[in-house]
């Protein structure tokens, strides 16, 4: 297993979680995700051992986040399409690796071609 499918196994998402994540608020709100952990991590100069209160929050966010927000009234946002995209990806990695290289070979000729 690798390290993309054993964080995708610690959020637990099931179909109704990956369709509650696929909402735009849900894409929109974990944008500020990364930011905010980089500000509490660098904070630790500042306020010492109470930086871990923020990362605590921030990572506790980042779990309940995908579970956060209802179904999108329709997938064809962009974030939608993005979530339904790293879905996809996440299938995919089950999949021998000679298998994902004729994937991306086949979709590099299409490129060429279109």
């Amino acid at each position: 297993m690798g390290a993309e499918q054993k964080l995708a196994s610690f959020f637990k998402l099931n179909d109704t979680t990956w369709q509650q994540h696929a909402n735009p608020w849900s894409i929109w709100t974990r944008f500020i995700i990364l930011p905010l952990l980089t500000l509490a991590i660098w904070s630790r100069e500042w306020i010492g051992i109470y930086c871990w209160i923020p990362i605590v929050l921030i990572l506790v966010w980042t779990w309940i986040n995908p579970r956060a927000f209802g179904k999108p009234k329709t997938n064809r946002h962009w974030s939608s399409k993005s979530v339904m995209g790293e879905r996809v990806y996440l299938l995919l990695l089950a999949y021998p690796f000679i298998f994902m290289v004729c994937i991306n070979f086949i979709c590099g000729l299409l490129l060429l071609v279109y």
